[in-house]
């Protein structure tokens, strides 16, 4: 244990607790992120941005950049070996349900594996975060935010949805990564939840004005890292 860890992070024990922020996260909401904590203690450039930052005497890593199944799959065993105990994932979805809108935040319990890698390799149907730590986040963010719970469906991409007729007719969102998240996650023995903010929806375009989505993941990630020790209870 550690060797993985230390090549990446120039360190064998990394901090227990982690958020993941899936897709393209511009460098001003990295900066608004970032002022959150203290001391930047390591970070790194590369196919994903990875950062260990400080808050209230406690080590956290951050990591921006991810995209797609395979670079979960990545990132889960490095932090496994550098063993993590905790990670939150913070993504965009596109809103199938259409009483979701643009900044909307889903929760999902159960993700139907359409990614090309789950379902592919191990032919599994559906995945699940820690079903606590769903719940409680869910509750955190329903207090502050517009917040739907439900099913989601991951996809290998999001610029065109292959296969929409297999999708389950209850999904209410799709994004790319999150099936992959779960079960990697489950399979490793790691506690993981997650929020997905609605990007686009049959009536907005992944093209239109992106401030909100971006508001609201700042604001999502805001709730949570105010409120973790209540989360973690």
């Amino acid at each position: 244990m550690g060797e993985w860890s230390k090549c990446e992070y120039d360190r064998s024990e990394l901090p227990s607790r982690c958020f993941i922020f899936a897709g393209m996260t511009p460098n001003v909401l990295i900066e608004k992120i970032l002022r959150n904590f203290q001391k930047v203690l390591y970070t790194k450039h590369d196919n994903y941005n990875p950062y260990i930052v400080e808050y209230e005497k406690e080590e956290i890593t951050l990591i921006f950049q991810v995209y797609g199944a395979a670079m979960i799959a990545d990132i889960l065993k490095i932090l496994k070996d550098g063993n993590t105990k905790e990670i939150i994932f913070i993504g965009s979805a596109y809103g199938i349900s259409t009483d979701l809108h643009v900044g909307d935040c889903v929760i999902s319990e159960k993700v139907q594996c359409l990614d090309g890698i789950t379902n592919l390799l191990d032919n599994v149907e559906y995945a699940y975060p820690n079903m606590i730590l769903t719940k409680k986040i869910g509750q955190l963010i329903a207090t502050e935010m517009t917040c739907k719970t439900g099913k989601t469906v991951s996809v290998p991409t999001t610029f065109w949805h292959p296969d929409h007729n297999r999708f389950d007719k209850d999904a209410i969102a799709l994004e790319m990564e999150y099936s992959a998240f779960c079960y990697f996650s489950m399979k490793l023995a790691m506690d993981v939840s997650g929020i997905l903010v609605i990007s686009d929806t049959i009536e907005h375009s992944l093209l239109d004005d992106r401030s909100l989505r971006y508001n609201n993941i700042l604001k999502a990630f805001e709730l949570v890292l105010a409120k973790f020790e209540v989360v973690k209870d």
